[in-house]
């Protein structure tokens, strides 16, 4: 596997939505490359901090009551993010929940 074809597997990689393969073999190109395991650690980083700010998010709206342009511009756009990224995933049930 290169790069290119590892970048595009990347997404699922992170989210554990690959086959147990296509894992294995991703996972002997990161121990080959250090830049696509710095790749993959960022995407997961990446991800992890849109789900907490979502959660974050959920409970500032909730407690302040704060609508308009903040709500609809930022906040919405970090749930539309998650919606996509699992829907690519073909994860529905969890983008359903975003």
């Amino acid at each position: 596997m290169n790069c290119a074809e590892t970048e595009i597997l990347i997404c699922e990689y992170v989210e554990g939505g690959l086959a147990a393969d296509l894992k294995s073999e991703l996972e002997r190109h990161f121990a080959a490359c250090p830049a696509c395991a710095e790749l993959a650690r960022d995407s997961a980083a990446g991800f992890a901090f849109m789900e907490r700010a979502a959660e974050v998010d959920r409970k500032y709206f909730a407690s302040s009551n704060v609508t308009g342009s903040a709500y609809s511009g930022y906040y919405v756009h970090n749930l539309h993010f998650i919606l996509y990224s699992r829907l690519m995933q073909g994860r529905r049930a969890e983008a359903l929940r975003a």
